[in-house]
């Protein structure tokens, strides 16, 4: 019984700790035909997903200038006093795109600032993140609400009173590189085996687990015990 301690500790003890690095990868349209501004601002990175859409609904002056790519002083307004005007944003997340990933934002309130927003884990989970901004104007009462769809209702990110003016928007995706499985050695009796990577099996975001069948559990613990 001694015997098959050994062996089974050292399985249970190989879990390998790797990590993935992150990098941000900047979106500045949900999709390619949406960039009509010839300004540097407009360019996209190469985020590799640009399947999304947009839609707005109400009576708009300059709808286009909410996605048009420049972040400078022309926006989009609901035509109309007294009327809430909406622009949808549909964004298709990339692969390994983490929630903490940041929806960026040009504000008016108290001046004209650029916002990243956080993400809420609801809205983060639906298929594809969903944004809303809505535009009412009434003078000192109007308002911009930033919210995202979180499966229920739109939830509520950020808020801009005493405006109405709608500027531009983009996604900041903060992007996991996958971990690569450690090499591991093994050394018994002066002998040496490599786990190998067929083995492998990815744990967690943080680890690696090594699986063996029967067959090869058996051949382990004869290595081990020889």
């Amino acid at each position: 019984m001694m015997k098959l301690i050994i062996p089974i500790l050292i399985m249970l003890m190989i879990v390998a700790i790797v990590k993935g690095e992150t990098e941000w990868c900047y979106q500045e349209t949900a999709n390619d035909s949406s960039v009509t501004s010839t300004t540097p601002t407009a360019s996209d990175g190469d985020c590799g997903v640009y399947n999304g859409n947009y839609d707005r609904t109400g009576t708009w002056t300059d709808y286009k200038n909410t996605y048009d790519g420049d972040w400078g002083a022309l926006f989009g307004i609901s035509a109309n006093l007294g009327e809430i005007s909406y622009l949808y944003i549909n964004y298709t997340k990339p692969s390994n795109a983490l929630s903490t990933s940041l929806w960026q934002v040009r504000t008016t309130a108290p001046l004209l600032t650029i916002s990243n927003l956080s993400i809420s884990a609801n809205c983060w989970d639906e298929s594809q993140l969903q944004f809303r901004v809505s535009s009412y104007s009434a003078f000192a009462s109007s308002t911009v609400n930033w919210t995202c769809w979180d499966g229920t209702e739109w939830e509520v990110l950020n808020s801009a009173l005493g405006i109405a003016n709608v500027y531009e928007e983009a996604m900041w995706w903060d992007i996991e590189t996958p971990a690569v499985p450690p090499t591991i050695f093994i050394r018994h009796n002066n002998k040496v085996i490599q786990i190998p990577y067929t083995f492998f099996e990815r744990y967690n975001n943080d680890a690696w687990v090594i699986n063996v069948d029967k067959i090869m559990f058996k051949r382990f613990i004869k290595w081990i015990n020889g």
